[in-house]
């Protein structure tokens, strides 16, 4: 069964770099990607089928942590595996990203190197090593 995975980034630009990343990888992942936090409600609130959650920091009308507390708050998506992405490193961020529910915080890609080697890592470490057979995470530090 394919991995999903929901990529919500309100920058074709990136998401194009990402998805064609990822598909160069030649991993069987399928990517679904909406551009704000309306589209990103709108998607999870079909059910859990998702894989991960790929979430951009900033988008264009709500800040990407509304996705993750969004998600959160929703019983049946609340252990759903969701990742938050800034373009910078700064510790006060990955806190508050944390602290909102998210399960890890990266720095965005900026090159074409960054881009294949930020892929790759989330190919293999959350859409394969922590992936489970029914397509669920075991969620790190489970609760």
């Amino acid at each position: 069964m394919p991995r999903r995975m929901l990529l919500v980034d309100d920058d074709p630009g990136e998401n194009g770099e990402l998805v064609a990343a990822l598909d160069l990888l030649r991993a069987q992942i399928e990517i679904e990607t909406v551009p704000d936090l309306s589209g990103a409600i709108e998607r999870l609130s079909e059910g859990p089928t998702l894989t991960l959650v790929l979430v951009d920091w900033g988008l264009a009308n709500g800040y990407g942590l509304e996705v993750i507390r969004w998600l959160r708050g929703n019983p049946e998506l609340m252990t759903m595996p969701a990742v938050v992405m800034l373009d910078n490193d700064d510790p006060r961020n990955m806190r508050v990203s944390l602290d909102t529910g998210a399960n890890a915080h990266v720095v965005k890609p900026c090159s074409t190197d960054n881009v294949n080697e930020f892929t790759s890592r989330i190919e293999s470490f959350w859409l394969g090593a922590c992936a489970l057979e029914d397509d669920l995470l075991v969620r790190v530090g489970g609760e």
